[in-house]
């Protein structure tokens, strides 16, 4: 499937070296992940309030799963960046609904948790947020190895974190998150 031009237009924008454009961009892709990918009792509801915080050019679109994957690689390249790019870009992949990307998420927590923890924390909620994706998959069918390496790969980061973390609201969030994530993983006969 093709790329829509303004969805391609977005993907430019996020690796502006204009931090205001980048920005700018990485909060509509946030909301268009949010519109496309939210779960709740009601996921119309939930996606109707994500499109209308959208700017008007994004009203109306529904992405692909081509254009989520084409924004999850873009958001991916971004995690070598600064703090405050890294801490925007884990709002966005917390919504990709993309298990894949758990694994450089991990990579980029164990980079910031003894220098930045708000940056941190912030990759800790796009990792619970990905790692819950996979746990409603394992309650439906048997996960891959791949996918259970994924789990496995972000207890353990999550567990450094806890010890490791820069400060104390850090660690506790990190603790917090294995603890809830430990009790998800054990609902489908995996240990954390």
């Amino acid at each position: 499937m093709q790329i829509r031009e303004e969805i391609n237009q977005l993907i430019q924008e996020l690796s502006s070296d204009d931090k205001e454009v980048a920005a700018d961009a990485c909060d509509s892709v946030q909301l268009l992940l949010q519109a496309t990918n939210t779960s709740s009792e009601d996921p119309h509801l939930m996606q109707d309030y994500f499109r209308q915080m959208l700017p008007d050019q994004y009203h109306g679109i529904a992405l692909s799963d081509a254009e989520v994957d084409e924004i999850t690689k873009s958001l991916l390249r971004q995690l070598d960046g600064p703090p405050q790019v890294v801490s925007r870009v884990a709002g966005g992949l917390r919504y990709s609904a993309r298990p894949h990307a758990v694994a450089r998420i991990a990579q980029a927590l164990r980079r910031y948790m003894g220098r930045d923890g708000h940056t941190s924390r912030q990759l800790m909620f796009a990792l619970d947020e990905l790692i819950s994706v996979l746990i409603a998959t394992g309650h439906q069918r048997r996960l891959t190895a791949e996918e259970d390496a994924y789990i496995a790969d972000a207890c353990a980061v999550l567990r450094e974190a806890a010890e490791k973390a820069v400060d104390e609201k850090t660690k506790l969030t990190a603790a917090e998150q294995l603890e809830v994530m430990a009790g998800r993983v054990n609902s489908i006969g995996r240990s954390c």
